[in-house]
């Protein structure tokens, strides 16, 4: 689960944490549904090649402090590389604006097994 000061923003959470993990990524998904969500880490860039749908990527340091945001990536970009990320979390587009992230933000990760 990942929650922004109490307020759930994902609690169907995939982590992606190998290389063949990260590099399948959102690939052969159709889309993003509420509350769910892709953490990739380690990762710092992300891009949105053979992807049908738009996400929004919230870019995160070690602490899980917000380094930088991508709103609404359309299939086949790649973002910006912040040289401060360490984690990446791909929601489903207008999510950035629905949970009011903003850089600076800390974003708890809870994991359950």
């Amino acid at each position: 689960m990942i929650a922004k000061e109490g307020q759930v923003i994902g609690n169907r959470i995939r982590l992606a944490v190998t290389f063949w993990q990260r590099l399948k990524g959102l690939l052969g998904t159709k889309s993003l549904a509420e509350g769910q969500g892709l953490l990739l880490r380690p990762c710092s860039q992300v891009h949105t090649w053979l992807m049908g749908y738009t996400i929004d990527v919230v870019f995160l340091d070690e602490y899980n402090r917000i380094v930088g945001l991508e709103q609404n990536m359309k299939a086949g970009q790649v973002s910006p590389k912040y040289h401060k990320s360490w984690q990446v979390l791909e929601l489903p587009s207008g999510s950035v604006e629905k949970y009011n992230l903003r850089r600076g933000d800390f974003l708890e990760i809870l994991y359950s097994s």
